[in-house]
């Protein structure tokens, strides 16, 4: 079976064993969770479908003539923060406000180190006593 991430549209082949009805899915690229729709049933599925009750597949299950496109379109998904993202831009601004500091502490130090950098402390108006 060939299913698709509705959040992150990665493709997937799934064997048809391994998928039931109302089965749910994670992505793994996006970690998003969803019920794929199944699109071709043979007669032995369906029979065993009908034979379970409708809430016990959701609750799109039971309105109908809904199409594939419209049970996307009721589940919106949100994406989720990654965290890892996150902790990666907050360490980056870290990182950055400790090179400031550290170029203001040691300014002294640089200027000796490096003359050119002498004009860049000039125009922020930081040549002179500490």
């Amino acid at each position: 079976m060939h299913i698709v991430c509705p959040s992150c549209a990665a493709m997937y082949d799934v064997p048809d064993r391994q998928m039931k009805v109302g089965r749910k899915v994670r992505c793994a690229g996006c970690q998003n969770q969803w019920v794929p729709v199944i699109a071709s049933l043979d007669i032995a599925e369906v029979e065993a479908e009908e034979a379970v009750p409708a809430a016990a597949h959701g609750e799109m299950a039971s309105l109908p003539g809904m199409t594939a496109m419209d049970r996307l379109a009721a589940h919106q998904v949100v994406p989720k923060r990654n965290m890892v993202l996150l902790a990666a831009w907050a360490g980056s601004g870290v990182a950055v406000m400790l090179l400031v500091l550290a170029a203001y502490g040691w300014r002294a130090d640089l200027m000796s180190a490096w003359p050119p950098s002498v004009r860049l402390y000039a125009a922020l108006g930081l040549v002179g006593g500490h």
